[in-house]
């Protein structure tokens, strides 16, 4: 029976030329890898079809780092704080009510063009009586004059403030510095007065 056994486990293995064969490996058909791309901050890799709807999907909802980062969001901002300072002189003009400080520099500006002087002009901010008396000298309505002026230049300040903390800071923290500055309520209402305060903050940004 060994005998046997072993007579038909080389007649098995032999081939026809009478040499020994080898047993062979039969490969299963070859698939090609797809080629993908790493997720960023994932480690997997995603497919094509994946990668497109992904970028469709941020292309039609822009993040909110690429909004602070946005022409068009600066651009609603300094028109947001420009809108408000109209408005807040339009509600109250800053010559409408005159007291207190108000009415201690409109009151040197009225001595200054009668060319009476003295040194207790210069215990205020006397660089801001001489801008009410030049627009008392220029302007008839010198109040809507002042309205103008102010409303330029705290549009003004908010402006710079988005440059300079862009600059310090990035875009980011610049247009959020932008936002507080459009709608900080006291330069808005600081607007609508007659005071040195509009000028003051306007000279510190600069």
């Amino acid at each position: 029976v060994a005998v046997a056994g072993d007579a038909i486990g080389r007649a098995f293995v032999r081939r026809g030329t009478g040499g020994v064969g080898r047993a062979r490996h039969v490969e299963g058909p070859r698939t090609e890898p797809r080629l993908g791309h790493v997720r960023p901050g994932r480690g997997g890799v995603c497919s094509d079809e994946n990668h497109e709807g992904q970028a469709y999907d941020e292309g039609a909802h822009p993040s909110s780092v690429s909004l602070l980062s946005s022409r068009h969001t600066v651009t609603a901002l300094l028109f947001l704080a420009l809108v408000l300072r109209i408005a807040a002189v339009e509600i109250n003009p800053p010559g409408s009510a005159l007291y207190s400080d108000m009415a201690n520099y409109t009151g040197i500006a009225d001595k200054i063009l009668e060319g009476d002087w003295s040194a207790s002009h210069f215990l205020p901010a006397i660089g801001f009586s001489l801008i009410v008396a030049a627009f008392k000298r220029v302007f008839t309505n010198w109040s809507g004059a002042l309205a103008i002026y102010h409303v330029v230049i705290s549009t003004a300040t908010v402006w710079l403030v988005w440059k300079s903390a862009t600059r310090a800071f990035g875009e980011k923290v610049g247009v959020l510095s932008l936002a507080l500055a459009a709608i900080h309520v006291p330069w808005i209402v600081l607007t609508a007065v007659a005071l040195s305060e509009t000028t003051f903050t306007f000279q510190m940004a600069v």
